[in-house]
């Protein structure tokens, strides 16, 4: 996590300042001056961080800008398979490297650096395929655009997924940073470091000392309800501080997490919990099978399926897999009986907030799949057989 490092907190702030004051300088000279500083700023950070990763990002980002253009400019009868065939490539790339990263391959020249964020940067080039394919923007985002959009550092890592058209959008207004801005934006950074070294840190020991020895029920319930709560605040604290960098440089990164303790439903709950994820798999799969007429048996698989295809892209272990079972199950159950929304205003506030507890306890009890390990899950599920 390189938020965590003064340098960077320093070296962001210090180029959000020089974007600031180029956002001054009107005219297509002046947004070409920013749009240069920006990506030439994302494979500088980047190559100091590590040369393999910057070199790996570049070769990356051409091969994949070679494909969006391939997409824009073949014909009506070829761009349905290259459209395809470039997905299926970049998804049989990151499956290769993560076997490399097992070690089943082994290369000297493969560093597990690469990987760092690429499961993020692969939703963000199938996005830029989806653009090609159905917007067919001309002229065509330029090479540095595609680029600065893929590097972008404040969401390289963890997200929130931008989408490639409002990034464009962002990045070609050159609007001024208001004081406002910047106050608000600020204060959001200090609010996710809070997270992130504070609460995280804490309750991260208060777990440590709970799956410690023995376990019974008790121990069990709290380590999960413990663990649950501590991944909210290092997944939205991540998200704060990505979302006021990204303010402070002119981009309007897109809301992560909205209340989402508060959901009635799972189906709700994961528009509001990750919510630019969730979107993302809505809009690039789940929509791709849907239609005007769909029954609820339809929409109870795609949930399952897109929620099995979640699991997978969080990594190949049989615990991301379980877990994607898990949730989609639960999912699939809410489509089939009809309770995938609940209206606040027309529900009695006792029924509703039960609804929002049940709700949260589910999850609780799924994040024993992303435990260190199976045998650590089987620790805890086993600890609650013991009162």
């Amino acid at each position: 996590m390189w938020y965590l490092n003064a340098s960077t907190i320093l070296s962001l702030l210090g180029i959000a300042i020089v974007l600031s004051l180029l956002s001054l300088w009107k005219g297509r000279t002046g947004r070409f001056a920013r749009q240069s500083v920006l990506l030439l700023f994302s494979v500088a950070f980047i190559a100091v961080y590590s040369a393999k990763l910057a070199v790996f990002s570049v070769l990356y980002v051409s091969a994949n800008y070679a494909f969006y253009r391939l997409i824009l400019g073949s014909s009506q009868a070829l761009r349905k398979p290259i459209f395809v065939l470039s997905i299926i490539a970049n998804i049989a790339a990151l499956f290769a490297l993560r076997l490399f990263a097992d070690g089943t391959f082994q290369n000297a020249w493969f560093a597990p650096v690469i990987l760092l964020g690429l499961v993020y940067t692969l939703l963000k080039v199938i996005n830029t395929f989806f653009h090609a394919y159905y917007v067919a923007e001309k002229p065509a985002p330029r090479l540095d655009e595609y680029a600065s959009y893929l590097l972008f550092i404040p969401t390289f890592t963890s997200g929130p997924i931008m989408r490639f058209h409002e990034f464009l959008r962002d990045l070609r207004a050159n609007k001024p940073v208001t004081a406002e801005t910047i106050e608000s934006s600020i204060k959001r950074i200090i609010r996710g470091l809070f997270k992130k070294l504070v609460i995280v840190s804490l309750m991260m020991d208060a777990y440590q000392k709970l799956v410690e020895g023995d376990m019974n029920a008790l121990d069990s319930g709290c380590a999960l309800l413990v663990f649950y709560v501590l991944l909210y605040f290092d997944f939205s604290g991540y998200s704060d501080i990505a979302i006021g960098f990204g303010r402070l440089m002119g981009i309007d990164v897109p809301e992560n997490f909205k209340k989402p303790f508060s959901s009635p439903t799972l189906t709700q709950f994961w528009r509001n919990w990750h919510a630019t994820l969730g979107d993302w798999f809505r809009e690039h799969v789940f929509q791709m099978f849907a239609s005007k007429s769909q029954s609820r048996l339809f929409s109870a698989f795609m949930a399952l399926f897109v929620m099995v295809l979640v699991g997978l892209w969080h990594g190949i272990g049989i615990l991301f897999i379980l877990w994607g079972l898990y949730h989609g199950v639960l999912l699939a159950l809410e489509n089939v009986l009809r309770q995938t929304t609940v209206n606040k205003r027309k529900t009695p506030k006792l029924e509703y907030w039960t609804r929002c507890v049940i709700v949260n306890l589910f999850v609780a009890f799924g994040t024993i799949f992303f435990s260190s390990t199976p045998e650590m899950a089987e620790k805890i599920v086993k600890g609650f057989l013991h009162w």
